[in-house]
């Protein structure tokens, strides 16, 4: 199939701040020889989008994710971002030339709407610190609220916390250390928690939990739209000069949880969410997915009956802040009910879709799970998820599109079993995916592949 490129139209702001800690920005005193440049999506309908340079593809990120840092020679450098359809071709985005400066890191942000790619690029002073970091802000939050962002060393209340940089969208704010002194102008690695409220309030909007600085480099704070459980609540990301994003929800951030039933020998499940404070009841029918409950963060107790009595009882499970989590109930090798737990992505599910694949068969010892688009086979298929275990959860992105899903079993490489075909399945809804490997007995095979949502 021919590559029909398509070509979006580009709003894009070049921001080249000087942000310098300390001296001037002349080569002559920057410690640091080569040029950088790294790249974030602060995309929230964004694909996973790839970076570019000199046409040579680097890696790519998600929406709240970033690169490595690459060093390059200072001067100029042609900048692409691409994403991949499901065709398996590259839509080129954006192209520009862009600046490189000696001991200066670029960054380069995706912006906004995904329709309307928009890119925004900050340069920062590479520095040398001893046992202390220095910090940059941002919001990437659209609509033109500006947020303060606050710093306290841990185990100290807001009342004590330090305002040390108020953000504008798109915009890059040189943080205030609270204390500074004749030898810096730094922190010292340490923990600190963070707090952000609307600008000039002190209403708390978000509070962190404690976070340990331990690194001695340049961080920068991005305030971004949460998703998932969150749902518009704040978000707080932590860049520094590696492919770790670290990010951080509200300390009081609800969870979600959804069970799924793949037993079909009985009519229905009535299963609790239970902790010290709340119980959360359902009733699930066979091969059923139960919808997602919004709960308090926490440690839970699962149990499951049906009109036989207990199948299962008081397993453990943990929602932390802001977690999205799918339990499901099946046989184990003896025919007792077991289940697995597994987090499911909290990012928009628009372009690409991250499936979460689990293997409920004990028949086997692996199983391989292929992903086959029209023009492929098995043994040409791109995306696949190899040698699961039985009880065991993977996950595999996938762009929209249409798939057959193939389960084999391979003994060697020219005994292979296979568990079951799809149809084409439609693989293109705003939704999480789960791809369970289940037995059968109405099958041919003696097992099928579910695709729930």
């Amino acid at each position: 199939m021919k590559c029909s490129k398509v070509f979006y139209s580009i709003a894009s702001v070049s921001m080249a701040l000087m942000l310098a800690a300390c001296g001037g920005s002349d080569d002559e005193q920057s410690s640091y020889s080569d040029s950088y440049i790294q790249f974030y999506n602060g995309s929230p309908n964004s694909a996973y989008t790839y970076l570019s340079i000199n046409d040579s593809t680097l890696s790519g990120s998600s929406y709240g994710d970033a690169t490595t840092v690459y060093t390059y020679d200072a001067g100029d450098v042609d900048m692409d971002l691409s994403r991949v359809d499901s065709d398996g071709q590259s839509i080129d985005l954006t192209s520009n030339t862009i600046s490189l400066k000696k001991g200066i890191k670029k960054l380069v942000m995706l912006t906004g709407d995904y329709q309307e790619v928009n890119t925004v690029t900050f340069d920062i002073e590479r520095q040398e610190y001893e046992d202390q970091f220095d910090l940059y802000a941002t919001s990437m939050v659209n609509g033109g609220q500006g947020y303060d962002l606050y710093m306290a060393e841990s185990g100290t209340p807001f009342s004590s916390a330090h305002l040390v940089a108020s953000t504008q969208y798109q915009s890059l704010t040189h943080a205030t250390y609270w204390a500074p002194d004749e030898d810096s102008d730094y922190w010292d690695e340490d923990e600190y928690v963070f707090y952000i409220t609307t600008a000039g309030s002190d209403e708390v909007l978000f509070q962190s939990s404690p976070i340990n600085m331990a690194y001695s480099t340049e961080y920068v704070a991005v305030i971004r739209e949460g998703s998932g459980p969150t749902g518009s609540n704040l978000v707080l990301d932590l860049l520094n000069n590696s492919t770790t994003v670290n990010s951080y929800t509200d300390i009081q951030a609800s969870s979600q949880f959804r069970v799924y039933n793949s037993l079909n020998d009985s009519d229905a499940l009535s299963v609790v969410l239970a902790g010290n404070a709340q119980e959360y009841p359902l009733m699930i029918a066979k091969d059923s997915l139960s919808d997602f409950q919004i709960v308090d963060y926490g440690d839970y107790r699962l149990s499951a009956t049906d009109d036989t009595g207990t199948l299962l009882s008081n397993k453990l499970i943990t929602l932390n802040q802001g977690d999205s989590k799918t339990v499901i109930l099946f046989h184990n090798g003896e025919g007792n009910m077991t289940s697995i737990a597994f987090d499911e992505s909290t990012l928009p599910q628009i372009y690409d879709h991250n499936l979460n694949v689990s293997n409920l068969v004990s028949d086997f010892s692996d199983v391989d799970i292929y992903f086959v688009r029209q023009d492929e086979t098995v043994e040409t298929a791109v995306y696949k998820v190899k040698n699961l275990q039985f009880a065991e959860n993977d996950t595999i992105s996938l762009p929209n599109g249409f798939y057959e899903i193939v389960a084999v079993y391979e003994k060697s490489s020219d005994d292979a079993t296979l568990l079951y075909r799809s149809t084409l399945l439609d693989i293109s809804d705003e939704a999480n995916f789960i791809v369970t490997l289940e037995p059968d007995t109405n099958s041919p095979t003696g097992y099928t592949v579910n695709l729930l949502k």
